[in-house]
């Protein structure tokens, strides 16, 4: 990990802390972490997640979208994402492609 290779200014797949418990609600908010725009947000069971922040069809921020049940839509061209990264609907299709997903990140919530 260390020394950090030239031009980083922190260890990239690490642990960070991106939020206080209270800030993450079923609002879409977004931070930019590692210079990675990144979407946060709870589902209706209250558990955190954390996306990609922008769309990957336009790259229209997620946090502007809206939250259908844990899936976050984009306000753009509805195209749809579930917790995990994957797509989930596109309106103007009826086939899926398989990579048509954005990150999702690991969270958990301390103290």
């Amino acid at each position: 990990m260390y020394p950090l290779a030239e031009g980083m200014f922190a260890p990239l797949n690490q642990w960070y802390v991106a939020a206080w418990s209270n800030e993450v609600t079923r609002e879409p908010m977004e931070r930019m972490l590692l210079d990675e725009t990144v979407v946060m947000y709870r589902n209706p069971a209250g558990e955190p997640i954390a996306v990609a922040g922008k769309c990957l069809h336009r790259g229209y921020p997620l946090s502007k979208g809206l939250l259908i049940g844990d899936e976050i839509e984009c306000g753009y061209h509805k195209l749809r994402f579930q917790p995990n990264g994957a797509c989930s609907l596109i309106p103007s299709q009826n086939v899926i492609p398989k990579g048509c997903k954005i990150k999702a990140y690991p969270v958990a919530g301390r103290g």
